[in-house]
């Protein structure tokens, strides 16, 4: 087994989770394409304002009374990209890990580039919406089996998720095909 294709696996699973849960069990394209866009939408302001705009930008403002301009963008670089890594890691593999990592650099430096948070925000978007997208096709495409599985899992996600909507583990799938597939789907 390759350590990287494990934790992909995890991911995986749990944007499948996410997505089952968010979108539901049926393909219903504008539906997902509604909910998808909010989703990726506030997730990519939300979090370029925190990681691109509060973070880096206050860490290069705090390095410049000590250390020359470029060096505290590489600073507030490298610092907001490996607490972006960290935050965005479903599993505890250092693969996924480093991925989300280079995620948030190339998110800051798009930021670092152009000094307009407008970028990585589309870029975030982007990325976003392309995943739940995909994710949500794969989803309502797996067949009921699967789909229990996923709101069975023993995932932080799943579990999580569970709580919140208060699916018991092991409990066949509740009709509101917003939290459970629905039969015949």
């Amino acid at each position: 087994r390759i350590p990287a294709f494990s934790s992909l696996r995890e991911v995986t699973t749990a944007s499948k989770t996410i997505c089952l849960y968010a979108f539901g069990a049926r393909l219903v394209p504008l539906r997902a394409f509604a909910a998808a866009t909010l989703l990726a939408g506030s997730a990519a302001v939300c979090e370029e304002l925190a990681f691109r705009g509060a973070l880096m930008g206050g860490a290069e403002r705090l390095c410049l009374q000590l250390l020359p301009p470029r060096i505290c963008a590489l600073i507030a670089l490298a610092a907001q990209a490996l607490l972006f890594g960290r935050l965005h890691s479903y599993t505890a593999s250092a693969a996924y890990f480093a991925a989300a990592t280079v995620a948030g650099c190339a998110f800051g430096a798009a930021f670092l580039a152009t000094r307009n948070l407008a970028v990585p925000v589309l870029m975030h978007f982007a990325v976003d919406m392309v995943s739940f997208l995909v994710c949500h096709v794969q989803v309502s495409r797996s067949g009921e089996a699967e789909q229990r599985r996923l709101i069975g899992g023993d995932s932080p996600i799943a579990t999580a998720l569970r709580g919140l909507v208060g699916v018991p583990p092991g409990a066949p799938p509740r009709a509101d095909e917003r939290s459970a597939p629905q039969q015949g789907a």
